[in-house]
């Protein structure tokens, strides 16, 4: 398993399904930095009512590399593999885990979103999520997105709209100019219109 992710550097690790917490005390006693991001959702259970912590991303837990010896971290109960290309792992974005991790340590309502690749990034400018970036989703609410691009998964949270506003410098379209421009629009002969 050769590799070039720098040490300490963010991994995901594939895991069993429900076990993630089990997965988590085993690299506890390891002594390996790990990260289980859970949100709170309301089910059914015994004809009441409860509240439970469930993953943000069910089946993967984040955990810091350690290059002087990765076999103990696959060996840990419940560890399926580390998330990479074949046996090479890859390296989660720190800015992905670091942003998911304010969401979760925020108290904002959060929940699992579908993977996005276009849409306008926004950075949020008031409370207690001020310089995160994500992309903005209105869909029954006012939702910032956070992609975590190794792992195909996003985390969305509730804001207010006057929390937010475009990031200029990102492009929305998905191969498209720079800059936040956009195309001119089309005549009916398909030729583009002058500004």
């Amino acid at each position: 398993m050769t590799s070039t992710i720098p040490e300490g550097a963010w991994i995901a690790l594939y895991v069993r399904s429900n076990v993630e917490r089990r997965v988590c005390n085993g690299l506890k006693e390891r002594n390996y930095e790990h990260f289980l991001p859970t949100y709170s959702v309301r089910r059914r259970w015994r004809g009441s009512n409860v509240l439970l912590d469930v993953p943000l991303f069910p089946g993967y837990v984040f955990c810091r590399w350690s290059a002087s010896n990765p076999q103990l971290i696959v060996t840990v109960p419940g560890v399926v593999r580390i998330v990479g290309v074949g046996r090479i792992p890859l390296q989660v974005d720190d800015r992905e885990v670091e942003a998911v991790r304010r969401i979760a340590s925020s108290g904002a309502p959060s929940m699992p979103w579908h993977f996005l690749r276009a849409g306008e990034r926004v950075r949020l400018v008031e409370g207690p999520l001020r310089g995160l970036e994500g992309i903005l989703v209105q869909n029954k609410g006012i939702y910032v997105v956070v992609n975590v691009t190794l792992l195909q998964r996003a985390v969305a949270v509730t804001v207010a709209f006057d929390q937010v506003v475009p990031q200029h410098n990102f492009c929305s379209l998905p191969h498209g100019p720079v800059g936040g421009a956009r195309p001119l629009p089309l005549t009916a002969s398909g030729q583009r219109l002058v500004a």
